[in-house]
């Protein structure tokens, strides 16, 4: 195996170990790390070490215990004002998700693929489960073909000319149908899309853009099918009127983003 290949490897081993304490909240042993993980015992020890050396794990005794330490919440703690998660956008999602009683997400495209950024659940036991940091390729769910819709026809062809076949469409109709719906995202500002990535559930997305960098954002309400549909048109209307709380200079509506698209 190559050097890079060691290091990918590593890399992503810490960062699903530090994924794992963020779900089970509490310390762990080495052989619990590799139990969980499914590494060789010596590569969960190192891995272990070595994020104890660098300070984000603290190893307790006598427990032999690891957890990890508050430098970890520093890494980040500069995100929350970020162009991208200022506060101003997580409290729309929180007012929307209290308001309307479902869950809300704001979301970006990155590399491809659709990545939340933030979350704020609905209560019910029915909410979807849905964490900062997943997502799907861009032409399988709603909020992805919302995100599309930011691009230009021209772009939107080339990003599913690049897929590789695996990933694409499956054939000329599908594909078709995919770039009219993205086409209609863009004429009409918003996607209303039922049992597009998951059988049964529904999402109201409206796309914008931070127009200080451009980044491609969308503000989405989902959850399951029957309680979506019979509510679209309220939800939407939420949502416009949500993001129109938002600072002028913070966004960039859909209908400049397409004024400035090259033809395609």
């Amino acid at each position: 195996m190559t050097a890079q290949a060691n290091i990918g490897k590593s890399v992503s081993r810490a960062f699903r170990l530090l994924e794992l304490f963020r779900e089970v909240r509490r310390p762990l042993t080495a052989a619990q790390v590799q139990h969980a993980l499914e590494l060789p015992q010596p590569s969960a020890r190192v891995l272990l070490r070595e994020l104890v050396d660098i300070g984000y794990l603290a190893f307790t005794m006598p427990a032999r215990t690891y957890f990890p330490t508050a430098k970890l919440c520093t890494l980040a703690d500069w995100l929350g004002s970020s162009l991208v998660l200022q506060d101003a956008y997580t409290r729309i999602v929180d007012a929307v998700a209290e308001e309307l009683d479902e869950t809300a997400t704001l979301s970006t495209a990155t590399s491809g693929h659709v990545e939340v950024l933030y979350v704020h659940r609905a209560r019910h036991a029915l909410t979807l489960q849905i964490s900062p940091g997943m997502g799907s390729h861009l032409w399988r769910s709603a909020v992805g073909r919302a995100l599309l819709s930011l691009r230009s026809r021209q772009e939107v062809q080339e990003f599913l000319d690049g897929l590789e076949k695996r990933d694409a469409p499956r054939g000329r109709r599908q594909r078709e149908q995919i770039t009219a719906q993205i086409d209609q995202i863009r004429a009409q500002g918003y996607l209303a899309g039922y049992d597009i990535f998951l059988k049964g559930v529904g999402a109201i997305c409206v796309p914008f853009a931070d127009s200080v960098n451009g980044t491609p954002l969308v503000l989405a309400v989902a959850g399951g099918k029957d309680r979506i549909k019979p509510n679209e048109k309220a939800m939407l209307r939420s949502l416009r009127a949500h993001l129109r709380n938002l600072p002028a200079a913070g966004i960039e509506p859909v209908s400049k983003r397409r004024e400035r698209a090259p033809a395609g």
